[in-house]
């Protein structure tokens, strides 16, 4: 029998990434013990392995080519070890191995797949299997790796998984799954892969995976209905390294125990109801690397401490209530690549500090109170390409070192106080796409140099003191899709600015969809009030 090793895609979103390890390690258990091909000397399997694996190929309404191989011999006899597709045997003939994954069977586990009390893995991953998960997959305690994610499975999860001693991958994840999380898991003590996020789970977190020592990944995203506090036990397992119950019902503060866990790279609860403060102990964590609390109610300061994260690479702590400033200390996070600290009630001013952060791509503070002038350091972030300052009360002028940032794409700065004139460095960002400075007090003429971005579809200037001429060569800005200037006092001639915008209607609609054609109308129409 040919082994074939499945590619575990355990993590969707920022952190994706292949667990090579993961897959090396189960090789290795796969190919340790099982054979190719059923060797001479090897012995024939049992009754009730045979059993229990014709009693699951009954169950399958799918393409029935997929398991064809599983019939008897001529002589009426079964011999799964001899090329039953999926199927591995130890030199007993024990059956130690079932992977079927991504095989469209659409089949349901039967009772008697706890006969195959050998079997160390058993992957079904995306199969299409439907109906609970039998109580009696409690007996195959020789299981080390138990993989039924992406399916249809229904019912509970069964407390019999606690006889699972061996066990160091569960994957039970993206079902429909329902019930309490049984605390009879804390029991399988060799676990180190605990995966149920995207499923109907109700109820706590057991306190009693507490006791799991040797766990590295706990994953219970997805579970709305699931409630609760995050259980300090979970400070005892020291050697985790990813943490994540987001979108879930969960409340009650983060226990500041968490501190101990040194080894954690990933911690995501976000779009849940916890509140309180954010612990300054998640500063000795000091692997970690993915930081997301946001969508919560978060109250206290942003604890200074998250300075000492020198790995950090994404910091999101969007819409929660939190107060006081911006920590200096967050200047030392030298790995940042991204800060998403908006909708909250942070005061004083932007740290200056901030420009030290040269792998930073995106910094968004949208939406607080934020005071006083947009440090020029930031001008030193050579990687940054998204910029939201928007909706704050700063004030002064908009530095001219932004121009320096040659990956900037988008900045948004519109409703602040904002004085002087708009940089003409700003025609240096050649990635520039979207400027939206509305709603401040800036003053001066309009670079023409901005109508050169190569890249620019979105420019907003409304309601602002801007003054002068509209500049003449507005028409080699041939992507610009939508171009605001109302509520400033600015001139120019009727014909200049008919010939311009003629030249860009021309330019719409021989590259637009028709869903977009309301564009260049609604361009004529700005353009119109400008004039008048």
């Amino acid at each position: 029998m040919l082994l074939s090793c499945k590619m575990f895609t355990l993590f969707p979103r920022p952190e994706c990434r292949c667990k090579y390890m993961i897959v090396i390690t189960l090789c290795a258990l796969i190919l340790a013990t099982t054979t190719k091909h059923c060797a001479p000397g090897v012995s024939g399997s049992s009754a009730d392995d045979i059993t229990a694996l014709l009693a699951f190929q009954a169950t399958v309404r799918g393409s029935h080519s997929a398991l064809a191989s599983w019939k008897a011999n001529v002589d009426g006899s079964f011999t799964p070890c001899n090329g039953w597709t999926g199927v591995g045997c130890d030199t007993l003939g024990n059956v130690v191995n079932v992977t079927l994954a991504s095989l469209s069977l659409y089949a349901t586990l039967p009772a008697e797949i706890g006969l195959l009390t050998s079997m160390q893995v058993l992957d079904l991953f995306a199969t299409n299997l439907t109906g609970a998960i039998p109580a009696e997959l409690g007996n195959c305690t020789s299981l080390k790796l138990l993989d039924l994610s992406q399916n249809s499975l229904t019912g509970v999860i069964p407390a019999t998984l606690g006889q699972l001693r061996q066990l160091q991958y569960l994957q039970l994840n993206s079902n429909f799954l329902e019930g309490d999380l049984p605390p009879e898991l804390g029991q399988c003590s060799s676990l180190t892969n605990l995966l149920f996020y995207g499923n109907s789970l109700s109820g706590g977190i057991p306190a009693e995976l507490g006791q799991l020592s040797q766990l590295n990944i706990l994953r219970g995203g997805g579970n709305s209905n699931l409630t609760g506090i995050l259980p300090p036990e979970l400070s005892n397992c020291t050697q985790l390294t990813e943490l994540g119950f987001a979108i879930t019902g969960l409340h009650g503060s983060i226990p500041p125990e968490y501190g101990m866990l040194t080894n954690l790279t990933i911690f995501k609860v976000y779009s849940s109801n916890l509140t309180g403060s954010i612990p300054p102990e998640l500063g000795n964590c000091t692997s970690l690397q993915y930081l997301y609390l946001e969508q919560n109610q978060l109250t206290g300061i942003i604890p200074p401490e998250l300075g000492n994260l020198q790995q950090l690479l994404e910091l999101n702590l969007w819409f929660n209530e939190l107060t006081g400033e911006i920590p200096v200390s967050l200047g030392n996070c030298k790995s940042l690549q991204s800060m998403e600290i908006s909708d909250n009630q942070l005061t004083g001013t932007i740290p200056k500090e901030l420009g030290q952060l040269q792998s930073l791509w995106a910094l968004y503070m949208t939406g607080n109170k934020l005071e006083g002038s947009i440090p020029p350091e930031i001008g030193n972030c050579s990687s940054l390409a998204d910029l939201q300052l928007d909706r704050n009360q700063l004030s002064g002028t908009i530095p001219p070192e932004l121009g320096s940032l040659t990956q900037l794409s988008n900045l948004l700065l519109w409703e602040n106080q904002l004085t002087g004139p708009l940089p003409s460095s700003l025609g240096n960002c050649n990635k520039l796409a979207n400027i939206d400075v509305s709603g401040n007090s800036l003053n001066g003429s309009i670079p023409p140099a901005l109508f050169l971005l190569p890249m620019l579809e979105k420019l907003t200037l409304g309601s602002n003191q801007f003054s002068g001429e509209i500049p003449t060569n507005i028409d080699q800005s041939t992507g610009l899709l939508r171009l605001r200037l109302s509520n400033n006092s600015l001139s120019g001639t009727v014909s200049t600015l008919l010939v311009s915008f003629e030249s860009l209607v021309h330019h719409e609609l021989f590259s637009l969809s028709v869903a977009v054609l309301e564009v260049p109308l609604w361009f004529f129409f700005q353009l119109i009030i400008v004039v008048l």
